[in-house]
């Protein structure tokens, strides 16, 4: 049954890409943002990053949409705070989910251990260098940012250590993502 369900959800996101995929060679980005608007494209780069977000694999859904939109005329900036509070609010869900996942395994003696030497580890580095990493992490790699945020929820790490380097890594990915789109484009021209 679990494989049945993984193949139908295969199929639909397949179908899913190869749609926006036509769609984008049948109107063009630019057609796309004349007709539904700056404001309008603006709107839907933070839905799609928090919907694409909530996705497991986030660069399926999030990438190729900030990308059109980036050539189809958005200012890359502002398309990339927007979508960096879309997938801020998204990770924050998998963080919370981590949160929970902590207080149920936390009376695990195996756990609660392997835990504590995480945070231990983490403890013993400069302060400085944890934002660093998480900011570098999200904002630097293509990586899925669920994967960050749930553990550290699941290891109760603190949420204001997280979420600043968290929305300034979205901010740095989406913004390079959204310039290197339209630079791309220039360059190809």
């Amino acid at each position: 049954m679990k494989k049945k369900t993984k193949v139908i959800l295969d199929v639909i996101l397949l179908i899913a890409v190869i749609s926006w995929i036509v769609f984008l060679f049948r109107y063009g980005p630019e057609e796309i943002i004349n007709k539904i608007g700056i404001h309008n494209g603006y709107l839907l780069a933070f839905a799609s990053a928090f919907l694409g977000g909530l996705a497991t694999v986030s660069a399926v859904s999030v990438y190729p949409v900030i990308v059109a939109f980036a050539i189809g005329g958005l200012d890359p900036f502002i398309l990339g705070i927007l979508a960096a509070f879309g997938l801020t609010f998204a990770n924050l869900v998998f963080f919370y989910l981590g949160l929970k996942g902590y207080y149920v395994a936390r009376t695990s003696s195996k756990f609660q251990k392997i835990s504590t030497n995480i945070i231990g580890w983490i403890n013993r580095r400069p302060r400085w260098l944890t934002p660093i990493l998480i900011w570098a992490y999200i904002g630097l790699s293509p990586f899925p940012n669920n994967l960050l945020t749930t553990s550290g929820g699941l290891i109760n790490y603190p949420f204001k250590k997280l979420i600043i380097p968290l929305f300034l890594g979205n901010i740095t990915l989406m913004t390079i993502l959204s310039y290197f789109s339209i630079v791309g484009v220039e360059i190809f021209k």
